[in-house]
């Protein structure tokens, strides 16, 4: 009988511990047994083509489902797990049983892993699940996603304002890298900005991908670049609202100096974490004055 290594045995309770961890709720402990980018890949169940993802993200999406269901079970067996030096793979078959009320939906079939050690550390890369068979209806993610917010403990709350944070440090990281694509991808389909403090000289907002787009694009190019810098960044008592506070420091073109302002914003998120209102209030005095527009303020 071939001897197990200490790497085979830690990439085998990696696997083993996805599951258990995702039926206990422990959402914390199961997002550091992913690498901090990951590939994941349900197109076997949803249709969807495999996507990079971060932990955090991952975990508040989970959290915003799983415990609403009464009880979760993945079983695994026919665990196979391979080891090469630093870099690892796993199999493993898998029955995911979900109950609430008298609803009930199974799937049944494999996790492929892919997974890296690093700094004696193993985490996994990529893991991907091939549908085999189902039971059930799906009917029961819509109820256990109203149960699961209903209940939300302050475990859960926490990890969806953390992602939700980490959205807006992205949409202000982007921004400043020009990526407007990449800043409006951030926002739902119907998602819009608000700009309460317009002051009839500037624009009153946008809405919607295409009016998103509208909006951002021109921007960069008025500009010899921009930095955000953020002084204060709280998630609020409901998580799919955060609060920022920062600066604007916008380099003017053909050596014009800076225009500087401060701004309070709020982000609202849905389940997803996607922006579905960007609210962006600055001062309109010193907006004007820094377009030399201030006699066009109304």
């Amino acid at each position: 009988m071939k001897t197990m290594t200490p790497d085979h045995a830690a990439v085998l309770t990696i696997v083993e511990s996805v599951g258990a961890l995702a039926d206990r709720g422990e959402f914390d402990a199961l997002g550091r047994l992913f690498a901090d980018e990951f590939t994941l890949d349900y197109s076997s169940l949803n249709g969807r083509p495999p996507e990079a993802r971060q932990p955090l993200d991952l975990m508040a999406e989970w959290a915003g489902v799983l415990p609403g269901f009464d009880r979760t079970r993945h079983a695994l067996s026919n665990l196979v797990v391979d080891v090469s030096g630093n870099a690892a793979t796993a199999r493993a078959d898998v029955v995911a049983s979900h109950w609430l009320d008298d609803r009930f939906w199974q799937v049944s079939g494999h996790y492929d892993y892919d997974l890296a050690k690093s700094a004696g550390e193993w985490a996994i890369t990529s893991m991907t699940f091939t549908l085999e068979d189902e039971d059930g209806t799906r009917d029961v993610f819509g109820p256990a996603m109203a149960a699961a917010e209903r209940s939300r403990g302050p475990g859960q709350s926490a990890l969806i304002g953390e992602r939700n944070k980490a959205t807006v440090r992205k949409f202000f990281k982007t921004l400043e890298n020009e990526d407007i694509p990449a800043l409006v991808g951030l926002f739902s389909e119907d998602g819009v900005q608000v700009n309460p403090y317009h002051g009839g000289i500037f624009p009153a907002g946008a809405e919607g991908e295409e009016g998103l787009l509208a909006y951002w694009t021109p921007v960069p190019g008025n500009f010899d670049g921009m930095r955000f810098p953020i002084d204060e960044l709280l998630a609020t008592e409901d998580p799919d609202v955060v609060f920022v506070r920062y600066r604007g420091e916008i380099k003017l073109k053909d050596g014009a100096g800076y225009y500087k302002n401060d701004y309070y914003s709020t982000f609202r998120f849905n389940d997803a974490g996607e922006i579905t209102e960007y609210v962006e209030i600055f001062d309109p005095v010193v907006a004007a004055r820094g377009f030399g527009l201030l006699d066009q303020l109304k």
